[in-house]
């Protein structure tokens, strides 16, 4: 019987909590237990109260040192906010722990439970911690390009550094992150107020350039693929329509029942309304939601993505050796 088969035998049973903990951190931890099994075991309720904040560190750890866990963070991410609820201050300063740490696996889900925890918006002070701490920062919470709205506040603070290294590495962090998300960042960045240093007037002019840059680029007909590769565009159009269409086809065949299936279904008159049973046509409701995406995104060759994804699990222990720069 293998750890993970000993932990659902066990489900039902009148073990002691101390042996049940135990069991299921050996289940976690074990080298033969799957990713799927580990996923399962997280999904239980009966399991994962009794994960606990140290034995949840020591499988984000675990799951760092193997690499697996960019295939584990929605579940660990589930009981980090569970427990969130409950230790806050303890959840957030772990949070920012895995976010500055070497390891870049470690700094993936630490930014994971960043935007989770909202600790953009919490009463955690960058400019208070060492200088060190606030370089890694800088570097690490935009690595991966992703929800300028849950980070840019804690960043762009830290042009108030007292360290001149801090706000240059924030220049040289922030400056790609600007080019894929322009808007938003020129907006935060006008709607704080900061200390004068040159690299604040540096990044001002950077600003302007961009402002140059996408008004020039608006009336650049060229740049736009629809107008100089027209027929090969409505073709990708089309391609990328249909197989959206055949993944809702397959996912409805495969889905599980659910309470959906309890809802009647309704027939939808001209106009945007739904017909009741009277004939008398109601309107429909209307839920949206919207997410900022890298602007260059899709821009990137398979080479690119491949030096983007090794850049961001890189190993921080290991900058400056012969072969890196």
């Amino acid at each position: 019987m293998t750890a993970y088969e000993k932990v659902i035998a066990n489900i039902n049973g009148n073990l002691d909590d101390e042996i049940k903990k135990q069991d299921i951190a050996q289940a976690l931890l074990c080298p033969e237990t799957t990713e799927e099994e580990i996923a399962h075991l997280l999904s239980i309720f009966w399991v994962a109260r009794f994960i606990d904040l140290d034995l949840l560190k020591k499988c984000i750890e675990y799951y760092a040192g193997k690499q697996n866990i960019v295939n584990l963070w929605v579940p660990l991410g589930e009981r980090a906010q569970t427990l969130h609820n409950d230790i806050p201050h303890k959840l957030e300063e772990y949070a920012f722990e895995l976010v500055i740490s070497t390891n870049g696996y470690e700094r993936f889900m630490g930014r994971h439970l960043w935007d989770e925890f909202d600790m953009d918006n919490s009463d955690i002070d960058i400019l208070s911690m060492s200088e060190e701490f606030q370089m890694r920062f800088a570097l690490s919470i935009v690595q991966d390009l992703m929800f300028p709205q849950k980070r840019l506040k804690k960043l762009l603070s830290l042009f108030n550094s007292s360290s001149e290294e801090v706000r240059s590495i924030l220049i040289n962090s922030l400056t790609n992150y600007t080019l894929n998300y322009y808007g938003t960042v020129k907006r935060d960045f006008e709607q704080q107020t900061f200390i004068e240093s040159k690299e604040l007037n540096t990044f001002r002019d950077f600003i302007k350039e961009c402002d140059n840059r996408f008004l020039l680029s608006r009336d650049c007909l060229e740049l736009y693929s629809e107008y100089m590769f027209p027929d090969e565009y409505e073709i990708c159009r089309r391609e990328i329509t249909e197989h959206l269409r055949e993944q809702t086809r397959t996912t409805s065949k495969m889905s599980k029942p659910s309470f959906l299936d309890l809802i009647p279904t309704v027939e939808l008159g001209r106009g945007g309304g739904w017909r009741d049973e009277n004939g008398v046509v109601h309107p429909l409701g209307h839920i949206s939601y919207s997410q900022e995406v890298p602007l260059m995104l899709h821009a990137q060759t398979p080479l690119e993505e491949r030096e983007y994804t090794d850049y961001m699990f890189k190993d921080w222990t290991k900058l400056g050796t012969s072969d890196e720069t």
